[in-house]
């Protein structure tokens, strides 16, 4: 595939093409169901403290299993770690809409599924970060690169705005649409072919077990310090959502704006 740099590298490249809009689908599913979730829990007779608590769950389920998903997705194929984690969050985002239909969702179930997408997103979130350098040669690597950053901003941008506009037609609407981007993103992961890289002995040492990445940020305080101060400002940010959604919903402001002030 060499000299596909440039745009040609989505027409030119079936795999990337497929990489790249699966990994899109799944991060835009994901913002729509992050405004979502509070939105449904308040729409059910819940308080705010439930709200938060979704999206608490949610968060540090991500936080917690990160490094070990980084372990694993050093040892396995990535490719099958996403397919897996797009089936396993297409089967617990459909429950949503299916106990809707059947009269039985309850806040139980909600907290249950934003556990386990919040599991399965913290598999396919390095694994996908990794897979690219499976489907592109390292001549088009920076290019891939940077039209997945810019995919992934686009979504997580459009992704709330998305969400609420759905919401306000029907409030199971967006995990029905996230349910189904799920799907499609794993049909296109099916079809996707990854290339054989050569055994790196170095980063198989590196790999050794779950904790690997606590032992290596360890002997780097400076980064580790960064870090830190990341998390607690995505710990904020995260609070501050929350907040922002259930202020505006007391306001009764419509889904779409709420999205749009998310976005």
């Amino acid at each position: 595939m060499t000299g596909t740099a440039g745009t040609g590298i989505l027409r030119e490249n079936r795999d990337f093409r497929r990489y790249w809009t699966g990994s899109t689908l799944s991060t835009l599913g994901s913002q729509m169901s992050l405004i979502a979730f509070p939105l449904l829990v308040l729409s059910l007779g819940e308080g705010a403290a439930r709200a938060g608590l979704v999206a608490t769950f949610s968060l540090v389920t991500r936080l917690a299993l990160r490094l070990p998903a980084g372990g694993l997705v050093d040892r396995a194929d990535r490719r099958r770690l996403m397919l897996a984690a797009d089936l396993v969050r297409l089967v617990a985002l459909g429950s949503i809409p299916l106990a809707a239909g059947l009269g039985v969702l309850g806040y139980p179930q909600l907290l249950g599924v934003a556990i386990v997408e919040g599991c399965a997103t913290a598999v396919f979130g390095p694994a996908s970060r990794i897979a690219v350098r499976d489907v592109v040669s390292d001549d088009e690597l920076s290019d891939a690169l940077a039209k997945e950053q810019a995919a992934m901003g686009t979504a997580t941008l459009v992704g709330p705005f998305l969400g609420g506009w759905l919401f306000a037609v029907d409030r199971i609407l967006p995990f029905t649409a996230d349910a189904l981007s799920y799907a499609v993103s794993a049909l296109l992961l099916l079809r996707m072919a990854t290339r054989p890289r050569p055994a790196d002995p170095a980063a198989s040492r590196a790999a050794g077990g779950g904790l690997a990445g606590v032992r290596w940020l360890a002997r780097r305080p400076a980064l580790l310090r960064a870090l830190l101060f990341g998390s607690l400002l995505n710990l904020g940010g995260a609070a501050a959502e929350v907040a922002v959604v259930v202020t505006l919903r007391e306001q009764h402001t419509g889904g779409p704006v709420i999205g749009l002030v998310m976005a």
